[in-house]
């Protein structure tokens, strides 16, 4: 049972970053979806909407322990509200800054923030009794990631394959799911 457990929680954002990627090969007003990954205006608004959309249903500040102990103390929650907000004024600021050296750096910082978050602030992705899989969060986790390689790709006009960045994004996923797996 552990195996297919962990099997599944590997094949999770697999599938997501995969159906992802396959969903970019269809057409929408006669271009690519591909070629809309490349409007700096559009994953701007993506990626901060998806991050408020996260805060608000809790899924950007998870702090998850087996048999759905959720123990959110205020100084918890205050870092969260740090962080999302660094995060925001950093996104910001990297897309409003014409300079692209400046705006890399930004983005760099604040790609290291969410992923000292992601590793080791956040909680593992097993919860309730059971200690089932949270598939929530490990999407909207993948998502966010995604978004946040993208935007730093098109601001600093960066010359890389969006599948790279979907690889890249699996891989890191798996190490979450695979190291932090019961924590």
């Amino acid at each position: 049972m552990y195996l297919l457990l962990s099997i599944m929680e590997l094949a999770l954002p697999a599938l997501v970053i995969g159906s992802t990627f396959h969903l970019l090969q269809f057409r929408w007003r006669g271009q690519p979806l591909h070629e809309y990954l490349n409007s700096r205006w559009l994953l701007y608004t993506f990626l901060l909407t998806w991050i408020i959309l996260g805060w608000i249903s809790g899924w950007e500040t998870t702090h998850q322990k087996a048999y759905s102990i959720n123990l959110m103390y205020p100084s918890q929650k205050i870092a969260d509200f740090l962080l999302i907000g660094a995060s925001l004024l950093l996104i910001m600021s990297a897309y409003f800054i014409p300079n692209k050296r400046l705006a890399f750096t930004l983005l760099i910082i604040e790609l290291s923030l969410w992923l000292f978050k992601l590793f080791f602030i956040k909680g593992g992705y097993l919860s309730g009794a059971a200690a089932s899989l949270d598939s929530g969060v490990i999407i909207y986790d993948s998502i966010s990631l995604i978004l946040r390689l993208l935007f730093l790709k098109t601001v600093t006009h960066m010359l890389v394959y969006p599948r790279t960045i979907f690889i890249f994004a699996g891989i890191l996923m798996f190490f979450k799911l695979w190291l932090f797996r019961g924590f």
